[in-house]
């Protein structure tokens, strides 16, 4: 999914219960709270509605963040103010707790995410430990804006992962 895109591909996943997992799923800078998968999204024990995903995938969820996404890091977190926006609890270095996953990469989930930089084809990812449900790939140098997603790093994300078992 890329941007809201990538709301509908969580909000399948997160809405209720599926008869088995999915394997694996890409987010290209979404658009949507970067506490959407933290156990404490506001600070008062209220899980990210997107948080069932991360048990819902057998591989971790791919997810790119970019610094030149200039809607993401500069807009997304003065538009997306309501109390509902705060770690997308309604399903549907950071400045603030509004930002945006695809421009900051997750939030609020230590031990449960890692930050890898972006590789291009014949340079493998590394498989995370069983512990790792969010792989935040730091996209900067490959992505140069919000709609420069389809380039030969994304492509090979996606094979990554399509190659990849569980």
């Amino acid at each position: 999914g890329h941007s809201y895109g990538s709301k509908v591909v969580l909000s399948a996943l997160a809405a209720k219960p599926l008869s088995r997992n999915v394997d694996s799923v890409l987010l290209l800078q979404p658009a949507m709270s970067h506490l959407c998968f933290a156990p404490n999204a506001d600070g008062d024990g209220h899980p990210g509605g997107y948080r069932p995903a991360l048990t819902r995938t057998d591989q971790p969820i791919m997810t790119t963040f970019s610094r030149h996404d200039v809607p993401l890091t500069q807009l997304f977190q003065w538009a997306a103010r309501r109390t509902s926006d705060l770690g997308e609890m309604q399903i549907a270095g950071v400045p603030s707790r509004y930002a945006a996953l695809g421009g900051f990469g997750p939030g609020g989930i230590d031990g449960e995410a890692v930050v890898v930089p972006a590789k291009l084809p014949a340079d493998a990812y590394d498989t995370p430990p069983a512990s790792i449900r969010v792989v935040a790939v730091e996209s900067s140098d490959v992505i140069s804006g919000h709609g420069d997603i389809s380039n030969q790093a994304t492509h090979w994300m996606l094979l990554s992962q399509i190659s990849r078992e569980g």
